[in-house]
């Protein structure tokens, strides 16, 4: 069920378009624009502005769940809840999709609605992602996971496994609290191996869990590699939940300067405007 096609078909797309209206589904697919969106897709300037709602469903603010699809300058600004309780994988919820597999990609893409969740993965913008590209992400919106068992919550991504050497979350931010019990990461709530990489992201959310709370992660299960990526001082305890804290966690003063600089050496893509984010590093292309 979405809010302009319940079914996006294969190597079609959709353009420019914008949801108002409630969206209550009942189906194995909920989405503020689409529902379910097969091979080679492409979601291109969407905005979602209705409450979406779904109980044991893929969930997501723009589509809740893609396989090959390109998700390009959508924006969700409203609330998005999963009633449902959490029984399998097939149960996710992100403020632009529920879940993105097989060389997927999100690019620019913000979430500014809360998230109430009883799913097993639940993030701002996407719930759980395997073989996909995530780029110039920004999530707004605070993010609960009120699963009692194994949620994976995070501001980025619920859970992000790699598949492919492509596989990345890159230049992508969180400002907003994230609340989870097991799992809960500012960037990624649980990472499955070393080929889900990521660079110049960072949080500034605070980020509260039981077990595995990280500023970055809550679970790098194999080590996956951070370059160029911070979380804000005080926002949580440990940079990995579950890894001995090295030096991640940083103040404000790091974060706008060295961290830019970093990031920008290749290409300028950051800037920061201290009428904007409290200060903090924007993304200039999707902050436009």
């Amino acid at each position: 069920m979405g809010g302009i096609t319940g079914e996006l078909s294969q190597s079609n797309s959709i353009n420019n378009c914008t949801n108002s209206g409630v969206i209550i589904g009942t189906g194995k697919y909920v989405g503020g624009i689409v529902g379910f969106s097969l091979e080679f897709g492409t979601i291109n300037r969407c905005i979602n502005n209705g409450y979406v709602e779904g109980k044991n469903a893929e969930i997501g603010g723009i589509v809740g769940q893609a396989n090959q699809t390109t998700i390009k300058k959508c924006i969700n600004n409203s609330q998005i809840t999963h009633t449902g309780i959490g029984q399998n994988y097939q149960q996710d919820v992100g403020g632009i999709v529920g879940r993105l597999f097989n060389t997927g990609k999100i690019f620019e893409c913000i979430n500014n609605g809360e998230i109430i969740s009883k799913a097993y993965c639940t993030a701002g913008i996407v719930g759980q992602c395997n073989d996909v590209i995530i780029e110039k992400c920004i999530n707004n919106g605070k993010v609960t996971s009120e699963l009692a068992s194994r949620p994976w919550t995070g501001g980025i991504a619920g859970v992000y496994s790699g598949g492919s050497t492509n596989s990345i979350i890159k230049n992508c931010y969180n400002t907003a609290k994230i609340i989870g019990n097991n799992d809960v990461g500012g960037i990624s709530g649980h990472t499955i191996n070393t080929s889900a990489k990521f660079q110049n992201c960072y949080n500034i959310g605070d980020i509260k869990g039981n077990t595995n709370v990280g500023g970055l992660i809550g679970n790098n299960e194999n080590n996956s590699e951070g370059v160029n990526s911070y979380y804000l001082i005080d926002t949580a305890s440990r940079d990995f939940g579950n890894k001995t804290p090295t030096d991640y966690a940083k103040d404000k003063e790091f974060i706008t300067t060295t961290f830019v600089t970093t990031a920008n050496t290749s290409e300028t893509i950051w800037q920061v405007k201290t009428n904007q984010n409290k200060g903090y590093p924007i993304l200039i292309e999707t902050n436009e």
